[in-house]
């Protein structure tokens, strides 16, 4: 009697779950069927009367945007084919084009030179930073997003692209440039005046923690006693290749710990070895993601001091997600914290000594001067009496010896 029970309860807890699930499959069927007959209803009002031209890949990429766009995460996006291709090759430094950057310019709404590869065609045929791309291939770029421009610029090695460009001087000038195979590195270093090492990190793409290796054991090499890192203007990257430029950084620990949907939790932790040495990096609200974590993690182990402006406030991943025909979604799949815990989202890091660049400074950001950058002038500020107390600890070291040799 007591299994026949058994078994009668089992089948009807099983009846009771069963019938849960189907009833809540239905109601989700039945509400997408809903959507769907929705969508089709606008379809065939757009069909019926709009009298523009479209194509249905143009409704098709608009309608997918509108969706990711619902989801009210401004770090989730889609990519079509082309702009896939194009984040792809750049994340990887891998294109070709004339050597530009480019940043929107609201006064105008034309595009700005705000970086040049010395060695690219536009450099070489005059074209320089502060210029202004009315045109590519005599169509206009008012109204154009940045991407589509970026995608007119680019193309085949050996091509050629045709651009109209405002001089500073008001005369407009017209260019045929070759497209040749561009890289840009991703780290840049260089020794500054009294032994402190500046390392410039733009993003944290594919590969770029080998750069950050090679750059860092130069400038020790070099006699470095102080360290400056600029993630100003760097909108992230991966977090592991962020986190093996952190393990060279910091005591053994957290770096980032990343937790999914599902509740599954990612750490990435560094070693016992770190380079011991006095630190700043320099931020500003364009420092986004990976940059941000990076200068947070060295603020909170306590080993260097954040110099500039409060950061972006991102505190999402995302995983880029490809499609079949070749475009992808960017979705934020994971929450990601700080070596102490802390979510950046919508707060961001704030420096421990905040200075701004001027509007104009920060307008020509790419080409100021070392005596122009206010941020840097400060951090080395602030390094100084480290690096001069390095330096006369070495000198007491090179005195005793000396005395014991004597």
């Amino acid at each position: 009697m007591l299994v026949f029970l058994a078994v009668i309860t089992t089948f009807n807890i099983t009846i009771y779950v069963v019938s849960d699930y189907y009833d809540k499959r239905l109601g989700n069927i039945q509400h997408n069927e809903n959507e769907y007959e929705k969508f089709s209803e606008v379809s065939a009002i757009v069909e019926k009367y709009f009298v523009g031209d479209y194509t249905e890949k143009d409704l098709m990429d608009g309608a997918i945007r509108g969706y990711i766009s619902g989801l009210g995460d401004k770090w989730s996006g889609y990519y079509t084919a082309e702009e896939y291709k194009l984040i792809s090759d750049e994340s990887n430094n891998k294109y070709a084009g004339i050597g530009i950057t480019i940043s929107y310019d609201d006064a105008t709404q034309y595009y700005m030179i705000s970086d040049l590869e010395e060695d690219g065609t536009a450099s070489k045929a005059g074209i320089g930073i502060g210029d202004m791309i009315t045109a590519v291939e005599d169509k206009d770029v008012r109204g154009v997003s940045q991407n589509e421009v970026v995608e007119m610029v680019r193309g085949d090695e050996g091509t050629f692209v045709k651009i109209t460009v405002l001089k500073k001087d008001g005369s407009l000038q017209d260019y045929t440039l070759e497209r040749q195979e561009i890289y840009t590195p991703d780290i840049t270093s260089r020794m500054l005046e009294n032994d402190i090492g500046f390392i410039r990190i733009d993003a944290f793409d594919n590969g770029a923690e080998k750069e950050f290796n090679t750059h860092l054991d130069e400038l020790i090499d070099k006699g470095a006693k102080a360290l400056i890192f600029d993630v100003r203007v760097n909108g992230g990257g991966y977090a592991n290749v962020m986190s093996k430029m952190l393990d060279r950084l910091l005591p053994q620990g957290m770096i980032i710990s990343m937790t999914s949907k599902d509740g599954m939790t990612q750490e990435n932790v560094s070693d016992e070895d770190w380079v011991e040495l006095p630190m700043a990096v320099l931020t500003n609200k364009y420092s986004i993601s990976a940059a941000e974590f990076f200068a947070a993690a060295i603020q909170e182990y306590g080993v260097g001091t954040i110099v500039g402006d409060a950061t972006g406030g991102k505190g999402y991943a995302q995983t880029t997600m490809p499609l079949s025909d070749g475009s992808a979604l960017n979705i934020s799949t994971y929450r990601y914290y700080t070596p102490k815990g802390n979510s950046l989202t919508d707060v961001g890091v704030t420096p421990d000594i905040e200075v701004s660049l001027s509007p104009e400074a920060l307008y020509n950001f790419y080409s100021l001067t070392d005596e122009e950058d206010t941020q840097l002038q400060k951090a080395i500020e602030v390094l100084m009496p480290k690096v001069q107390a390095a330096i006369e600890a070495e000198q007491a070291t090179e005195a005793t010896e000396a005395t014991t040799n004597d």
